[in-house]
């Protein structure tokens, strides 16, 4: 140990030798130490690490090593000359505690951005430093630019006062230290969906814009994937839906858009998992969303409404369904339910995943509340979904079904069409259904609930694979904050016979967070080529599927 410190610089160690006196009394002797030195000491850190951009505090963690009486005389750190070096702090923290003559220390910047701290009286060395052993943090007041030059490796150098064994000199480097851009990316693709109508041996180049707008560089790639089969399966009313008897008896009056909400939906029971709950915030209207007997096709329509599957779970299979509902103009049953399950298209029903016809639902009481186990689970991919549920009733016999609206609205507007146009709305197609269709109370949302399990398999961009008509460039890239990256699409019907082909355009990036599309990392693009000779003629009822046409029907 150091036994005092004196201004002229010399220093003593008080070391005890036993000296036995007649009387046997033993007396300490003073002689000189040994000295230690500097080597060992070392830069261990910097916060924060990596370093962000703009102005802020960045400190260096040093260790002084020394076993007995070497003392730091001077620091210095080499710092990128792109920094602004706002101020260097006066001291370290814990504070020096060196030789009265080596304090207050002396603190600056020399050229090519060294940042120093150093000894009064340095040069020459005092003969005892400012700082002894120990761990001190040294701290500066910079602004970093940006992330030129990163990762950066900081050069340093210590000197020792010079006292005892070499090195009184250590030097090294510390790094490297990343560079953090801050923020996140943000991926907007434009737009999510791709059409092409064309004639055989045609060339058509469409594309898609991939935007930044969030607040770092975002980094993305473009897979193809073949068509994915939509999941299709008829329940044991199918048949009987397609075919069911026209009734004898004919109303006069004529369906509505909205009646009376029903009782609240029960609570929840039973093995499967909760995945989904929007059964609160009931409103007190229920919508139309009804399959209707062939003299009132022009009235058939779907209701439907979004939900959110968390990246987390990787997937979830919806094995249950449950609707509040109720019944007016008559007093129901449904007979049978038709359900489908869509991708998000911003904000509306997109691409079809899943749809099944004629199942049979639960009806406790016959009061409208739907329990709807579903024959085939529906495997949903991470993101936005759409669910629609359609009763199957006659208006004649049976009156109608409403879906009980929610006052509470999550994500987007429920939606809700009329392809035949029968209550005369805008909406023959999907549209909000309160703000541009008028349809029903006021209410955004509507109750439902779904049960399941997480972690199926399955789903879009599972498989990705070259799409033979189907060309992308570039299919890599980095899009900086606000910015566009344009991608070609390039459609090619050569040697196609006359059809509708689909794909899945699967852009994945660097954004963590929920965007458009159907995911986080992940926004699938759908991409429907139709090949045609001569007009091209679409129907869009609910009833002109012919089932027995499918290949993939589960029975």
């Amino acid at each position: 140990m150091r036994g005092h410190r004196v201004s002229c610089g010399f220093r003593w160690m008080t070391v005890f030798v036993v000296a036995v006196l007649s009387g046997g009394l033993a007396l300490p002797t003073l002689v000189w130490a040994q000295g230690k030195s500097l080597g060992g000491s070392d830069i261990v850190a910097v916060g924060p690490n990596p370093i962000p951009a703009g102005a802020q505090v960045l400190c260096f963690s040093v260790v002084v090593h020394s076993d007995d009486v070497e003392y730091l005389d001077r620091l210095d750190i080499d710092l990128p000359d792109s920094w602004i070096v706002d101020g260097v702090w006066p001291d370290s923290v814990p504070l020096a505690d060196g030789c009265v003559a080596a304090l207050p220390p002396v603190v600056g910047v020399d050229s090519g951005n060294v940042v120093y701290w150093q000894s009064v009286g340095y040069p020459p060395q005092t003969g005892c430093g400012a700082w002894m052993s120990g761990t001190f943090e040294f701290c500066v007041d910079v602004t970093v630019p940006d992330g030129s030059g990163a990762p950066w490796v900081f050069s340093w150098f210590m000197y020792g006062d010079g006292w005892g064994a070499d090195p009184h000199v250590v030097s090294n480097v510390f790094g490297p230290v990343d560079f953090d851009p801050g923020g996140v990316p943000d991926i907007d693709v434009d737009p999510l969906s791709l059409s092409s109508f064309q004639g055989p041996d045609e060339v058509f180049v469409s594309g898609i814009d991939i935007n930044n707008v969030g607040d770092s560089t975002l980094d993305w790639f473009v897979e193809e994937e073949p068509e994915t089969i939509r999941v299709r399966t008829s329940g044991p009313m199918a048949q009987w839906v397609l075919n069911r008897p026209e009734p004898q008896f004919v109303s006069f009056q004529l369906p509505v858009e909205t009646g009376p909400a029903g009782v609240p939906l029960h609570t929840i029971k039973g093995a499967r998992d909760l995945l989904f709950d929007q059964t609160d915030n009931a409103g007190s209207e229920s919508v139309t969303s009804q399959d209707f007997e062939t003299a009132n096709d022009a009235y058939d329509n779907q209701a439907a409404d979004d939900f959110f599957v968390p990246p987390e779970d990787v997937s979830w299979s919806v094995e249950q369904i449950e609707v509040a509902g109720a019944y007016f103009n008559g007093s129901g049953p449904a007979w049978a339910v038709n359900v489908w399950f869509f991708e998000d298209a911003a904000g509306l029903p997109g691409q079809l995943v899943y749809e099944a016809y004629g199942l049979a639902p639960n009806d406790p009481g016959g009061l409208g509340n739907l329990t709807i186990d579903l024959i085939v689970p529906a495997v949903l991919s991470p993101g936005v979904h759409w669910l629609s549920v359609q009763a199957v009733l006659d208006f004649s016999v049976a009156g109608q079904w409403g879906w009980t609206e929610r006052t509470l609205q999550s994500l987007s507007e429920s939606a809700w069409r009329n392809p035949n146009s029968g209550f005369g709305t805008p909406c023959t197609d999907w549209g909000p259904r309160v703000t541009s269709c008028g349809i029903g109370g006021p209410d955004p949302d509507l109750v439902f609930r779904l049960n399941g399990s997480t972690g199926a398999g399955g789903f879009n961009c599972s498989s990705p694979a070259d799409v033979p008509w189907l060309s992308v460039a570039p299919v890599i890239g980095a899009t900086p904050p606000a910015g566009t990256s344009p991608i070609d699409v390039l459609f090619d019907s050569t040697g196609l016979s006359a059809g509708s082909y689909l794909a899945n355009l699967c852009v994945f990036s660097s954004d963590p967070d929920p965007g458009p599309g159907n995911g986080t990392e992940l926004v699938v693009v759908p991409v429907n080529l139709v090949v045609g000779v001569g007009e091209l003629i679409f129907e869009d009822g609910f009833e002109s599927e012919d089932m027995s046409q499918w290949s993939n029907v589960v029975q």
